[in-house]
């Protein structure tokens, strides 16, 4: 396998994240986190036998890891120690997708279950759930990005795109 060359031994990859110090990331769905550094050439092999779903990159550095299981788990690259657990209050099983924000905070969907959208708050340590019950026009979430001022996009099935501007709690919607 062509992995195999930079120590990731497995075949299934759910993301590859470049992290701020030019390090790899290889995500796995049943095998934790490998990361490979070009400056050295040498493979780290994290939280091995792990389900994890999504990584991302906080601007500040450190890393949000989400598990299969909604376990969300913040870690510094450097040391490669959790220094904190949250569950996501849902009780899916499903694979989740994360992007970390600006402020470090965490935006968290399911393309596979139709809840909407989560933030978790890493000051307050607090979820904030967006669904068609408080903003979102389609509970069907497929990708969410944050721009330069700012301002989160979240797409949807059928609903367009509904930007989240946070610091005023509004929300505008883009459909055809």
């Amino acid at each position: 396998l062509a992995l195999a060359r930079f120590g990731v031994p497995v075949d299934s990859i759910n993301n590859i994240i470049k992290d701020l110090d030019g390090n790899y990331w290889f995500v796995t769905p049943k095998d934790g986190l490998y990361r490979y550094s070009p400056s050295n050439k040498k493979t780290l092999h994290l939280l091995p036998g792990t389900q994890i779903s999504d990584m991302a990159q906080a601007p500040s550095g450190f890393c949000w890891i989400i598990h299969s299981n909604g376990l969300l788990e913040k870690m510094d690259p450097h040391t490669q120690q959790i220094v904190s657990r949250d569950q996501v209050p849902t009780s899916s099983t499903s694979p989740y997708q994360l992007m970390a924000d600006k402020d470090g905070d965490c935006w968290l969907f399911s393309s596979n279950d139709f809840q909407g959208i989560y933030c978790f708050n890493q000051r307050t340590k607090t979820f904030i759930h967006y669904d068609q019950n408080n903003g979102l026009n389609n509970n069907i979430v497929r990708g969410v990005v944050q721009d330069n001022q700012g301002l989160i996009w979240v797409g949807t099935d059928h609903g367009g795109l509904n930007i989240i501007d946070k610091q005023q709690k509004t929300f505008r919607y883009l459909t055809n």
